[in-house]
């Protein structure tokens, strides 16, 4: 049985992906990474009762790295963070390795407003990642082409979706309902 490190926020993408490598009959093992966002505590919680629903092992992995936080997110430009996907993919990349695996998941669709989603990009992380490894090390990226809407309607009856969580801006555990992140959430519904 081949074996996928999910880097998992909780998030429709990261849940969906869950259904996804099920389907296909994959070991399924989730990470949670926090490296020191505001809402990476209320996404955390959301991914635990995600993972629990699937009955799926969730590790949380702690690294805080001093960030600055975003403020509050009102559009796609303010939801841009310097070198993210190269952060969530190399400590993932070493979470997985270590676990004897050679396939990571990221919930990346293919938004060019972001500067670290390009197909382009992801072959450089894992060319880097196989260089420093020496494995044969995959980066997947399954919903790449498709829009938030599709990857909506494709799972929305399959996933938790009470569970899903993302706000980039939320009171306590619970969505803040205004920011970028609530209202895209809201407009798939």
């Amino acid at each position: 049985m081949e074996k996928v490190v999910i880097l998992f926020s909780g998030g429709l993408e990261s849940t969906s992906l869950i259904e996804y490598f099920k389907e296909k009959r994959y070991q399924i093992k989730l990470l949670h990474i926090e490296v020191g966002y505001i809402w990476e505590k209320a996404e955390l919680k959301s991914a635990q009762k995600i993972a629990k629903y699937y009955n799926l092992e969730l590790k949380s992995l702690s690294c805080p790295l001093g960030v600055k936080q975003l403020g509050f997110v009102k559009d796609k430009k303010s939801n841009i963070i310097k070198l993210r996907n190269l952060t969530l993919l190399s400590l993932g990349a070493n979470y997985a390795l270590a676990n004897c695996i050679t396939k990571i998941a990221i919930g990346l669709f293919g938004d060019k407003s972001y500067p670290d989603t390009s197909l382009k990009y992801l072959k450089t992380v894992e060319e880097l990642i196989i260089s420093g490894s020496g494995e044969n090390f995959k980066i997947l990226t399954p919903f790449y082409g498709k829009t938030k809407k599709e990857i909506y309607t494709s799972y929305k009856d399959k996933i938790p979706l009470n569970y899903v969580f993302s706000c980039a801006n939320p009171i306590g555990d619970k969505r803040c309902g205004k920011c970028y992140k609530c209202k895209a959430f809201n407009q798939l519904r």
